[in-house]
């Protein structure tokens, strides 16, 4: 058997393991988290021309996230495994399109290397089954990147053109990479051709309209500014910092990009130019409070270092000044530590699904022992979840009383102020940090000495609690 035949099979299967596990996360049963139920709501409240309204609860997607999501409701009902499908389906295009990219430019051992990083990379695997728009930001990433390699042999801008008037619909950080793309390209023709002239307008035109339209509200949302706040660089400091960050946050991760970038300059001097452009533009962007630096926001950018740190594997099987068996072992050794480090928590997540906020049981129970008459107290950030879920278990009718406490004292101040005769309910929902736990705490704290838990009911990151008032003597 070949060489070539060996890569493809290897490939293949590692195409096949990173669907594996996607589609192990898309088909958990797990309740909407307390984005995706803010989101959710939107979907379900609105219709189609509502959307283009900025959305309740301080959220953002692209429009044609959201009209496409709205259309696969309408079209086949609204459930968690119909919201999560466009994210899921742009998560398994994504794979493929990783692939054509990386052998396009990666000698078979760091492709092979990039490809299973890809595959095994935990927040890529995580939003593929969450109903969010990042996952659908890497899958326009990749499209327009690949049209990019393809516009750049042939001259045919067409595709590429109409492809990225339609991406800034449906991915914030599309404009980054049609940026990127327009620099690259200028610099790889020695003179402009009017295709791409023609390209370049037919952007800038479409994210006009569809900055008039949605982002002109995104960027004046104050909240969603706080929010971010870490993510916009003051400085330069600060710039190298969130770079840092995103590099992973250890010394080794710094020392293989830097290896890859060297490498790659020297080797695929268009295409690294491409890559550093995106980068530059998210960093600019950042910088002028338009768009974050960090977190799920980048998730845009991780085939970009997943690219530089293979390169990195390339460059020290390449090295000429060690024997090449020595070469070969240190090349081998950083692809295996570059690929173990994500297998550890894919492999886990596979073998035990990560719930997060899994507020359905709780609510079942809630339908089973709620009574005419009983009180029922929502934690702030549990009223999403519930509002989205009270039809289900049919609870719309109940008039919930909303709570706003966040800390131990606020929550103590609250359970004060709650009726002091009959049945109280207490529902929890995104508890999933110390401050969250620490204010379900306090609640049964403030209640303890007044009231007698009768019951409790807890599932990952939710539960429901009963306390029944003693009588006064």
């Amino acid at each position: 058997m070949g060489v070539a035949v060996v890569a493809r099979l290897s490939a293949w299967a590692l195409l096949a393991l990173g669907a594996a596990l996607r589609l192990r996360q898309y088909l958990v049963p797990r309740s909407l988290w307390l984005d995706e139920a803010m989101l959710a709501l939107n979907i379900r409240q609105r219709g189609m021309a509502e959307l283009f309204l900025p959305l309740d609860y301080e959220q953002g997607a692209p429009l044609g996230f959201l009209l496409l999501t709205k259309s696969i409701t309408l079209t086949l009902g609204m459930s968690e495994l119909r919201l999560r499908l466009l994210p899921f389906l742009a998560a398994l295009a994504s794979l493929i399109l990783f692939w054509l990219l990386s052998r396009r430019v990666l000698k078979t051992p760091a492709m092979l290397t990039a490809l299973a990083w890809f595959a095994l990379h935990p927040g890529l695997i995580q939003y593929a089954a969450e109903f969010k728009q990042y996952s659908t930001d890497v899958f326009f990433t990749l499209l327009l990147l690949w049209l990019a390699q393809n516009a750049a042999q042939t001259r045919r801008h067409a595709a590429l053109a109409g492809t990225g008037m339609l991406a800034v619909w449906f991915s914030h950080p599309a404009i980054f990479v049609l940026a990127a793309m327009g620099v690259s390209l200028w610099l790889h023709y020695k003179k402009i051709p009017a295709s791409l002239f023609f390209a370049g307008a037919g952007w800038l035109i479409s994210f006009g309209a569809f900055y008039f339209l949605s982002l002109s509200s995104l960027a004046a949302n104050q909240p969603l500014q706080d929010f971010w706040q870490e993510y916009f660089p003051a400085s330069s400091a600060g710039a190298l910092n969130l770079l840092y960050l995103w590099l992973g946050n250890h010394p080794l991760f710094i020392a293989v990009t830097l290896t890859g970038l060297v490498w790659g300059w020297l080797r695929h001097r268009s295409q690294m130019t491409l890559l550093l452009g995106l980068v530059g533009f998210s960093l600019l962007a950042a910088a002028l409070h338009l768009y974050p630096f960090g977190g799920r926001m980048i998730l845009f950018l991780a085939p970009v270092s997943i690219w530089l740190g293979s390169l990195a594997v390339e460059a020290t099987a390449s090295a000429r000044f060690v024997p090449r068996w020595a070469a070969h072992f240190a090349a081998a050794s950083l692809a295996l530590t570059l690929c173990w480090l994500p297998l550890l928590p894919s492999l886990d997540s596979f073998l035990h699904p990560r719930m997060a906020e899994h507020i359905r049981p709780a609510m079942q129970r809630l339908q089973d022992a709620y009574k005419t008459g009983d009180v029922l107290y929502l934690y702030h950030y549990a009223v999403p979840a519930f509002e989205y879920y009270a039809p289900l278990y049919g609870m719309e009718e109940v008039a919930a009383q909303k709570g706003e406490a966040l800390s131990e004292t606020e929550m103590q101040r609250e359970m004060e102020n709650l009726p002091v005769e009959g049945r109280v309910w207490l529902l929890f929902s995104h508890v999933t940090s110390p401050e969250a736990e620490a204010a379900r705490e306090a609640a049964g704290n403030a209640l303890k000495s007044r009231a007698n838990l009768k019951e409790k009911f807890i599932a990952p990151g939710s539960g429901v609690f009963l306390y029944r008032w003693e009588k006064t003597p």
